[in-house]
């Protein structure tokens, strides 16, 4: 390998960790009576539709645009589905009138595990819940756990444009997350049948290289790329004179 191949390939691996930018992967739930196709494009944005059946095959995940992620989706549990019309700002409305739930008596309680994840990355976990006209507390409390463990609760009655972020949650060794759902204390639902509701209408996922470089590097990397420069021209000229 001459100077400048050495150079570029130097040059290219050194850049290759900080130029990956995060894709989002967007989750939605329609019923599993109308048979959807994997995902749906609401506006131009792509997401992948679950059913209260999909379990125990991991179903493959693409991003915002369409593309394939290499990370996998398995529903751990018997989904609960339900469907309200609403309009909220947040989300698009087939989103927000399609969710899963949970409650006191119910069969389980939604969990989800991601896998195929990188872990040079952490992963930011954005969890939706909206039932407008509501006057009780249906919190839930959403927990994302791999190689450590973030959790937060979220309120979905009338709730309009409060979004629960669970942020830099790392892979387990595995390179999975799973992400479940509970009642949290503070839940006052009564409807009967259903006393103690939550649920979740959306979930999106962004990725984020977990080493942020220092100033220092990106000195190094200018440096290397002028290095780079001042050995083709020179290459070059020589060729030129010859």
């Amino acid at each position: 390998m001459n100077i400048r191949s050495s150079l570029l390939t130097s040059l290219v691996a050194l850049a290759l960790p900080f130029a990956a930018s995060a894709a989002t992967i967007n989750i939605g739930f329609l019923p599993s009576a109308i048979n959807p196709s994997p995902t749906r494009d609401y506006d131009g944005v792509i997401w992948n539709t679950l059913t209260q059946n999909a379990t125990e095959t991991p179903r493959s995940m693409v991003d915002s645009a369409g593309a394939a992620t290499g990370v996998s989706v398995t529903s751990n549990t018997t989904l609960k589905y339900e469907y309200i019309e609403q309009h909220v700002s947040i989300l698009p409305e087939n989103i927000s009138s399609n969710f899963v739930f949970g409650h006191d008596g119910a069969p389980a309680n939604p969990s989800f595990t991601f896998s195929g994840l990188n872990s040079g990355y952490t992963y930011t976990f954005s969890v939706y819940a909206v039932l407008l006209n509501q006057t009780d507390i249906r919190s839930g409390l959403y927990t994302a756990t791999g190689g450590n463990t973030k959790s937060g609760v979220l309120n979905a009655s009338n709730n309009t444009g409060t979004i629960l972020v669970l942020s830099n949650v790392t892979p387990d060794a595995n390179g999975s997350i799973t992400l479940s759902i509970l009642k949290d204390a503070t839940n006052n639902s009564a409807d009967v049948g259903k006393i103690g509701y939550f649920q979740l209408n959306g979930l999106q996922i962004e990725a984020t290289p977990a080493a942020i470089p220092e100033p220092s590097t990106y000195a190094v990397l200018l440096g290397l790329g002028s290095l780079v420069c001042v050995v083709m021209c020179r290459h070059r000229n020589r060729r030129n004179a010859a």
